[in-house]
């Protein structure tokens, strides 16, 4: 039998949450996501799917 699965990988935020801020300048959108492909390539991660809901929270926090 032939079984679908997935993994949940959940990587801190950078400055969000229970995340240390970096202390380097230059910590965009753009480097996070270098950093989170090359840690989904280490962990044997050829190809994956990223859901970004932060961005949801942040206008529900702002607007409340």
């Amino acid at each position: 039998t032939s079984f679908l699965g997935f993994h949940v990988i959940i990587p801190s935020l950078p400055g969000y949450g229970f995340s240390e801020a970096p202390k380097k300048f230059g910590y965009d959108t753009e480097k996070f996501a270098s950093i989170f492909n090359e840690l989904m390539q280490k962990l044997g991660y050829k190809e994956y799917f990223c859901q970004v809901l932060i961005i949801y929270i942040i206008i529900f926090i702002n607007f409340k």
